[in-house]
């Protein structure tokens, strides 16, 4: 991650930018971003089918996302407005991720239509979705750890937050799907955000390599788990082995 000793352009520089454009504004170093970005996808090359998916509404910039879609990264979109912008850059299918709260159907059917993946993060959207627009084949569920994990300042505790499905109720939820035809699934968690400490990192991955395997010792395990449960196992792994 740059430094602010390693910030690129000077303080004349600056000036003379605020001279030639309308103040406040943006200014990103593309060249950072995307060696950010190939470093990440150089760290996990030895995951087959990893995408990272960047979070729209944290820069919903059409210029960046472009970037983004250059270096092969997907979205992470949170609203109907994310998805078009997604859309209208490029982004289809799985390279899309749909992850909501209270969310009118309206959404949910832009959503199927883009083919993105559907994320719930409440048990009560699975008949929802069902009933209004029929379930997608493949289906995600956002997890919340509650008290069995400490998350950070910028996104407070697990057991504080109302977005994700506990325990149980992931469990139930990959049954009802399973039973209705869903035929593939996949786990997402949000524990810490903007997080640089590895440590907090790997166990995130390894709380969802652990419940991913619970979740198959509960139901027929004939359904196909997606790329993402494949990374967090392959990470654990990884880091017990190392």
């Amino acid at each position: 991650m740059p430094r602010i000793k390693d910030f690129p352009w000077s303080e004349e520089e600056i000036v003379s930018l605020a001279g030639r454009f309308p103040t406040p504004f943006h200014l990103y170093d593309e060249s950072v971003i995307r060696e950010q970005i190939q470093g990440l996808n150089k760290a996990f090359s030895w995951c087959t089918g990893y995408r990272n998916h960047f979070a729209v509404k944290a820069t919903p910039n059409p210029h960046l996302l472009q970037i983004l879609k250059e270096e092969a990264c997907g979205t992470d979109c949170s609203s109907i407005a994310e998805l078009v912008l997604s859309q209208k850059m490029g982004f289809t299918g799985e390279e899309i991720m749909f992850t909501s709260n209270n969310t009118p159907v309206k959404e949910f059917a832009k959503a199927k239509d883009l083919g993105a993946v559907t994320n719930l993060d409440d048990l009560s959207h699975v008949e929802f979705l069902h009933k209004e627009l029929g379930l997608p084949e493949f289906i995600s569920f956002r997890f919340n750890p509650g008290p069995a994990r400490s998350g950070n300042v910028l996104i407070g505790e697990p057991h504080e937050a109302k977005f994700g499905t506990t325990t149980s109720q992931l469990l139930e939820g990959y049954k009802k799907c399973q039973e209705l035809g869903v035929k593939r699934f996949g786990l997402h968690a949000m524990v810490v955000s903007n997080c640089l400490e590895v440590d907090q990192l790997v166990d995130t991955a390894r709380m969802l390599s652990l419940l991913r395997a619970q979740s198959r010792r509960n139901w027929a395990s004939k359904s196909r788990w997606s790329t993402w449960e494949a990374a967090s196992a392959s990470l654990t792994n990884q880091m017990r082995a190392s």
